[in-house]
């Protein structure tokens, strides 16, 4: 690299340190009220996720141990031998996300261009409007 583009490197890295506020030195109180207020309700939703899978766990666990995981894996389902499955439902229920998702990716993306691209200024608002409402 030549002397020149060692300094051109330098000025660029001036410029973009002092172009980007999130390099400052110091910050202000807000900020870091923010970011600890951010970090401790993260913590929160991480303990209460912790929270439900335990009580999932304790309060399924009869269940779990009269059918066992095999529940999740047969599609059986008789009452009369207390033989259950939930594979048909999982399943069922994985392919009508699928077939929703294939469905509405399309449309969205359709939808998006529209209002970026083609649709004419005083259409976008009330378009905009009615698609942040679905």
């Amino acid at each position: 690299m030549s002397a020149s583009g060692a300094v051109a490197n330098k000025s660029l890295d001036q410029n973009t340190s002092e172009q980007n506020p999130a390099k400052k030195i110091g910050s202000s109180f807000a900020d870091i009220l923010f970011r600890k207020g951010t970090g401790f309700i993260a913590f929160i939703v991480a303990i209460a996720l912790i929270a439900i899978m335990i009580s999932l766990i304790i309060e399924g666990w009869q269940a779990i141990h009269t059918f066992g995981w095999k529940f999740l894996v047969t599609s059986t389902w008789d009452p009369v031998t207390n033989e259950y499955g939930a594979l048909v439902f999982i399943v069922g229920t994985r392919v009508s996300s699928a077939i929703a998702m294939v469905i509405a990716v399309p449309v969205s993306f359709g939808i998006a261009l529209f209002i970026s691209e083609l649709s004419p200024n005083w259409m976008r608002g009330p378009i905009s409007a009615t698609i942040e409402l679905l």
